[in-house]
C-alpha cells in the first residue's frame, strides 16, 4: 500500500454545517469506524464535521492511519486506553522498525 504525504493528499469535501465546499488535507482528518467515516474541523465555521468513506477507499485511508499520517482517531484513543504495557512495548517497537 503507498505511503501518501498528509499534507498534500486532499480530500474535497463539504461541510454540513455551514455547507462550505473545501479541499481537507489528510493530516487534518482523522478516520473513524462504524460506519467508515473521516472527521476534520471546517475551516469555514470551526465546527467538526464528517463524510462517509466509500468501502473501496478504507484499506487505503488505513494505510495512512499511521505515525505522521493522518490525526489520531477516538478509536485509535480508545484501543491506546484498553491496551496494557506488553502490547504498548510491542506497537512502539513496530512503529520504530
Amino acid at each position: 500500500m503507498p505511503e501518501l504525504d498528509p499534507d498534500r493528499t486532499l480530500h474535497q469535501a463539504r461541510c454540513r454545517w455551514c455547507r462550505a465546499r473545501m479541499f481537507v488535507p489528510l493530516r487534518e482528518t482523522r478516520l473513524e469506524a462504524d460506519p467508515w467515516r473521516v472527521t476534520w474541523i471546517c475551516g469555514r465555521c470551526g465546527r467538526r464535521t464528517r463524510a462517509l468513506v466509500a468501502d473501496e477507499l478504507v484499506e487505503l485511508l488505513l494505510g495512512q492511519d499511521r505515525c505522521y499520517g493522518m490525526a489520531i482517531s477516538r478509536r485509535e484513543c480508545e484501543d491506546w486506553a484498553l491496551a496494557d504495557l506488553d502490547d504498548l512495548a510491542v506497537a512502539v517497537e513496530e512503529e520504530l522498525l
